[in-house]
This record gives structure tokens, sequence and C-alpha cells, in this order.
């Protein structure tokens, strides 16, 4: 198999036919799974930072490709929706949520629990790791990301192409005009994530 973390979520590539939905990824208490076996992939949900490399025999055509819808916060409604981002000051973002049956994530709150989960398992010599833990080090980076939400709809990270542009479509007039300072749509696609810098890929262990 071919393992890496992807946009949220981990990937595990195996090259056997007929792969069945079987592995589970475990953090916090609670156990995500989401399975697409067109191309023999299993998807466990992990919460973490945008990055994805996929190998080249099991590239997703691009209509497979998954998507994503991440808005951006002042300072001030950022922290209320941290805490509850029905709150009536963030109206109608609300009601945008319940639409689509979505939920909201802070970025920084993201990576902390990244950082905190993998310290916990003493797992440390990775270069996400790394580099997530020099970005939270970063005092610019973490006022970007506080800032920075990410939609989950049906609890999924990443989901297709025409649920991300209903989504959109309904958060663009709130943009300017309402809470949203921004919004950014990311997708799958591997040549448009980032990998971790060299300096990240040493392995701090000693021989």
């Amino acid at each position: 198999g071919y393992r890496n973390v992807g946009l949220g979520y981990e990937s595990l590539f195996e090259n056997k036919s007929g792969l069945k939905c079987q592995n589970k990824y475990e953090q916090a208490g609670k156990t995500w799974k989401n399975c697409n076996a067109s191309f023999n992939v299993i998807y466990l949900l992990s919460d973490y930072k945008g990055l994805i490399t996929f190998s080249e025999t099991e590239l997703p055509m691009k209509n497979q490709w998954k998507y994503q819808i991440r808005i951006v916060l002042n300072e001030e409604r950022a922290k209320v929706a941290r805490q509850n981002p029905y709150d009536a000051s963030l109206n109608p973002l609300g009601k945008i949520l319940t639409k689509h049956n979505a939920s909201l994530k802070c970025q920084y709150d993201a990576f902390s629990e990244y950082c905190a989960m993998v310290e916990k398992s003493g797992d440390t010599d990775q270069a996400l790791y790394r580099w997530t833990k020099d970005t939270l080090a970063d005092p610019k980076k973490v006022e970007k990301f506080v800032q920075s939400f990410t939609f989950y709809l049906d609890d999924n990270e990443v989901y297709e192409k025409h649920r991300a542009d209903l989504l959109e479509g309904d958060l663009t007039s709130l943009v300017k005009n309402g809470p949203i300072e921004s919004i950014q749509k990311h997708d799958t696609n591997p040549s448009k994530n980032p990998q971790p810098p060299s300096k990240y890929l040493k392995s701090n262990k000693k021989n």
C-alpha cells in the first residue's frame, strides 16, 4: 500500500481489486471511515492539513476528484464561529449550515488537534508533524489559520463537486456584505496540493 496525508484525510492505496472498506482510524475516541473503491482508495478522515500525493498507477480521473470549501472570517467573527457558528451575529451562516447538513472546523484547531494526537501516540518523527508544529509556532500563520474555516458536509471534509458548487453559491452573497471575508474552493488534484518543504523530510531519529 501507499499511505499519505490528504485534504484532511489519510489515504491508503492498495493494489488489490475489490477492496472492502474495513479499515478504521481512531481520533479522540471517534471512528471515521469512508471508502471509495472505484480506484482502490480508502480515505481515513483525520482533520488535517491540505496535502495529498497519489501513486501514478492509481491517480483518480479528474471527475473523481473531491472538493472542499473554506471561508475566511474577520478576527471578531472567527472568535464567535469557533465557539458557535450558529450565533446570530453570523447570520445567515447558520441557515446555510443547516441547509447543507454542514459543520465548520477552524483550521488552527484542526492543526492543534493533529499535533496533540501525534504527540500522544509518540510518533512525532514525521514530516507533516514537524511542518505543522512549526506552523503553529509562527504568529503570522496562526493569525491566518485562526480565521480560516473548513466546511464539512455530512461529516466529510471533501465531497462531490456539485455539492461544493451549491455550497459556494449560497455563501457568495455573504462575502463582504455578510460575515465572510473570502471563499476558497480546493480539490484533491495532487498538482495543486503542496508537500512538506525538504527541511522537514529528514528524520530526527538517531541510527
